[in-house]
């Protein structure tokens, strides 16, 4: 009970720095070498962050708090710890199931951070449907945060957002 209530505190600080991107995550337990804050996902049962080359490994051999059988793939626990980490990140629970299969790379980050490009993706979602056309949405998603990532590097400021370049005219 003890380290569950420890969990969720850290869980809730965790989830602070990942929305302010600044501070310090609380793992549960550190890599030997130095790994980027992006790296660290909650285990869903424990809410405990982990390094992702971690993450199986506490699914398999050390969780206490495990309520129900895991597959024992570790892309599936990966998913869902995205999906857990994307549903605090996200107002908008459909975006959160969503992007969860997406890798957690600086895609993922542009998708997270721009408002425009996130109501696109729900205009899409109302107008296609959630699940049937989700590859779809995904696809076209990627394609907007390419074009957000190559104007980021060549406007050299990586807080630019969609709306902003559009209203600029940069384009």
């Amino acid at each position: 009970m003890t380290c569950k209530l420890w969990n969720q505190g850290n869980f809730l600080q965790n989830i602070k720095v990942l929305k302010s991107g600044t501070g310090n995550i609380i793992p549960a337990k550190r890599p030997s070498e130095d790994v980027p804050h992006t790296w660290y996902y909650p285990y869903p049962d424990c809410l405990a962050f982990y390094c992702k080359t971690e993450l199986w490994r506490h699914m398999q051999e050390e969780c206490q708090l495990k309520t129900k059988t895991k597959k024992s793939e570790e892309e599936s626990v990966l998913t869902e710890s995205r999906e857990l980490l994307l549903t605090e990140c996200l107002a908008d629970k459909r975006l959160a199931n969503l992007y969860a299969p997406m890798k957690g790379d600086h895609i993922l980050n542009v998708v997270k951070n721009d408002l425009l490009i996130n109501q696109f993706a729900s205009c899409v979602i109302d107008k296609q449907g959630q699940g049937r056309q989700d590859r779809y949405i995904r696809q076209r998603v990627c394609e907007l945060c390419q074009v957000m990532s190559f104007m980021q590097k060549q406007l050299d400021n990586q807080h630019l957002q969609l709306a902003t370049l559009i209203k600029t005219k940069r384009i």
